[in-house]
């Protein structure tokens, strides 16, 4: 997140190039559950209103986003400009959660509950490489940026973010400095994995968005015992491949593989003793009809040895026909 201060918006990283506009601290219920959202107030008589952070920034694309929440106004606009060339903006109706208008950009509005949406711009100009590129956050009414305030009326405003990609990733608060995530890592285990995990026979499914970097051989989402990959029910990557792999007991019990992994990839495993099939993008179906299946006791995602960014995840108690896995990849 290049931005900072990502949710202290009276912070002088926001407030000393504010016009027209104040910020009350802590002023709502944000979207995590703590009293941390602040409210984007339009001052009194003004027509023109935003608050802007400028930051440094590459010949990239980028993509802005931020949590905002309807007040006695109902709009906001995400803009970035100065090194964009031309601007970059959207304009989203928090009441209806629509995209009102957008200017050389693709956009999206999310509602996360509580009335709160995640509104994201995603630059499609490559600015020009310096020190100034700006993002503005303006409140407006009713797609109307350009309003007269009364000097306690707003939006409320919370988790901006500005990254380089061209879609918004997961919100990473920043203070005083830009923050750098690490790659998420989950799992699920106990009853929480036991009370839907079927042995006998599944399809495990992925949507995601892989950014064609790996890191050598790797098991991004992973059914398996726990200890490495002895026991395992795997999408895998190899070095920017398709993989599928199940193992018993350390033993390759099915191995296929549906070609590389660059951009939106969907892909499935379906798995039943002595009958595998995967298929990657509605593509050709791999199979393989000798092999047993492993004892397993935990689900695991890792981005540890792939870049991606995962849309879905699904999991199905049957072995699906060849066609439906097809259809599941489309």
């Amino acid at each position: 997140n290049l931005l900072t201060y990502s949710d202290q918006f009276d912070n002088a990283a926001w407030t000393s190039a504010a016009v027209g506009a104040s910020v009350t601290s802590n002023a709502a219920v944000a979207p995590d559950g703590t009293q941390t959202a602040d409210k984007l107030i339009i001052t009194s008589g003004s027509t023109t209103n935003y608050l802007r952070q400028v930051m440094t920034i590459s010949a990239v694309t980028y993509t802005a986003s931020m949590y905002a929440k309807a007040g006695e106004f109902n709009t906001v606009r995400l803009e970035l400009g100065n090194l964009w060339s031309p601007v970059v903006n959207g304009v989203f109706n928090l009441s209806t959660g629509a995209v009102t208008s957008s200017q050389n950009c693709t956009t999206s509005i999310t509602p996360v509950g509580n009335g709160w949406y995640r509104c994201a711009i995603a630059s499609t100009v490559i600015p020009t490489a310096g020190s100034t590129g700006r993002m503005f956050i303006f409140a407006g009414n009713n797609g109307d940026v350009s309003v007269s305030g009364n000097g306690f009326s707003g939006i409320y405003i919370w988790g901006a973010q500005l990254e380089a990609g061209a879609f918004a990733t997961s919100y990473i608060p920043t203070t005083s400095a830009q923050v750098t995530r690490s790659a998420d890592a989950a799992s699920m285990t106990g009853t929480n994995f036991s009370s839907w995990y079927r042995a006998d026979e599944g399809t495990l499914y992925e949507t995601a968005r892989y950014n064609g970097v790996s890191t050598g051989y790797g098991y991004p989402t992973l059914i398996s015992d726990g200890n490495g990959v002895n026991n395992a029910i795997a999408l895998t990557s190899n070095s920017g491949f398709s993989d599928f792999g199940v193992r018993a007991n350390a033993t390759d019990q099915a191995d296929m593989s549906s070609g590389t992994l660059v951009g939106n990839v969907s892909k499935a495993l379906a798995y039943k003793v002595n009958d595998f099939a995967a298929c990657t993008n509605a593509g050709t179906v791999q199979t393989d009809s000798s092999g047993i299946l492993p004892v397993v006791n935990q689900l695991v995602f890792s981005g540890s040895f792939v870049s991606r960014n995962i849309k879905k995840i699904a999991y199905y108690p049957a072995r699906v026909t060849n066609a439906q896995l097809q259809a599941l990849t489309s």
